[in-house]
């Protein structure tokens, strides 16, 4: 088989082995990408792409080794092996010295540490499902050429290492906390905040991302940070730090806890959001997804605007028994509403239990329900008050999706200013 392309995508196929010896002279691009078939590559596959620069064998979701012909690829520049399930990686990749962007997200494995200090040349690393240790860092430190790093930490020894080096700190894209704990104060994460653009933090006990006391002296923020997860983490009574990252378009915060009592606290940060101040939070944010949080209170303190928000979640559903559920009014989405609504849906998932949670009235949660009815983008929206009552539709059993399409429903609709709740019968 030759092929005079310079370019070549193969993504979305059903392949499942490819065993071929392709005369590729002058092939410089490779994608090969989002297989759910493919679990075999052959080594002869790749001996005759002499000029290759980019080769994409990302979301191969069965592909489980990588033959060992790729460290003859000297050319490579870019190789993005992302959400595969490689279980090793050849020894032969510190050939690859031309390389610049090197990418293992989503996959167990990483390479050793002699591959790693051979790739001198690196700019973009990212590994940040692999947990990286001491030894690790000091070796990427040597990598003088880098501008981007994903990482993965589950000590806080080792994260304490990572930040107390400024230049590989300001390289910070993505990172994931697991299971860290910090008891001793916050994480101090101010030295990597201008490059970060995700942060994921997964159980452990930190009481804050930054020192609160801080708050008016900085004069840089989380400019690039676009995604927040924390999920089951202990010790965080608020994420104000959160003011401080103007492009945010996603935030999940999952519980169990009974600590986080306010996205933003007013008490920590309207001593810097004045009149005169420029920050604005969450102008664009997207989507907010809250769950089990069974203290929350608010997101924020006062009406602030949503413009940019589709999607809110609010999940709390314990299976039996009586639980308090959050004290949570159609007020904590103040600004959710306009005159051309863009919110798309609210989800939630009510009690399972025969019991009514405390607070419930007679005729519903406080908050429950599942699809906020709103019209789309792009569709004329009626003129809305500025606060209205928030229509709901409470989330089905199996047996009741099943009667949905034969059973007419029925709207019962609560005092002025309550939730309107729509039930099926």
């Amino acid at each position: 088989m030759r092929t005079l392309s310079s370019r070549m995508s193969l993504g979305r196929n059903e392949i499942r082995d490819i065993s071929i010896s392709p005369d590729c002279l002058n092939l410089t691009t490779l994608l090969l990408t989002r297989s759910g078939t493919l679990v075999n590559i052959s080594g002869k596959f790749f001996q005759s792409m002499p000029k290759l620069v980019i080769l994409d064998l990302s979301t191969n979701i069965n592909l489980a080794k990588l033959p060992e012909e790729v460290s003859n690829l000297v050319s490579l520049r870019h190789l993005d092996l992302s959400r595969t399930c490689l279980e090793n990686l050849p020894e032969g990749l510190g050939k690859l010295i031309q390389l610049r962007y090197f990418a293992l997200r989503g996959v167990r494995t990483r390479p050793s540490l002699s591959v790693i200090s051979s790739l001198l040349n690196i700019e973009m690393l990212l590994f940040d499902t692999t947990f990286v240790n001491m030894e690790l860092i000091d070796v990427i430190k040597l990598m003088e050429n880098l501008k981007g790093l994903g990482i993965s930490i589950k000590s806080t020894v080792v994260l304490k290492h990572l930040l107390s080096i400024p230049r590989l700190a300001s390289c910070i894209q993505h990172i994931t906390l697991e299971r860290v704990i910090s008891k001793d104060g916050p994480l101090q994460l101010e030295t990597a905040m201008a490059s970060l653009r995700s942060i994921e933090i997964q159980g452990g006990t930190i009481s804050d991302i930054m020192e609160h006391t801080r708050y008016g002296c900085i004069s840089t923020c989380f400019q690039n940070l676009s995604v927040v997860k924390i999920s089951r983490v202990n010790g965080m009574q608020d994420l104000s730090w959160l003011v401080f990252a103007p492009n945010l378009i996603s935030i999940h915060v999952m519980g169990p806890s009974r600590e986080l009592q306010e996205i933003i606290s007013r008490e920590k940060v309207s001593g810097i959001l004045n009149e005169r101040s420029s920050i604005v939070p969450f102008r664009k944010l997207r989507e907010i997804q809250l769950r089990f949080l069974m203290e929350l209170k608010s997101i924020y303190w006062e009406r602030l605007e949503f413009p940019s928000l589709k999607r809110v979640t609010i999940f709390y559903s314990p299976s039996s028994g009586t639980l308090r559920a959050p004290r949570l009014s159609p007020n904590i989405l103040r600004g959710a509403s306009s005159k051309k609504r863009k919110l798309s849906q609210i989800q939630h998932s009510p009690s399972n239990g025969k019991k009514r949670m405390a607070g419930e009235s007679s005729k519903g949660p406080l908050i429950s329900g599942a699809t906020i009815q709103v019209p789309r983008a792009g569709i004329e929206a009626p003129l809305i008050p500025k606060n209205p009552a928030i229509q709901l539709i409470p989330a089905m059993n199996r047996k009741q999706k099943g009667k949905r399409a034969s059973t007419p429903q029925q709207t019962s609709t609560s005092q002025q200013g309550n939730v309107k709740h729509k039930e099926s019968h």
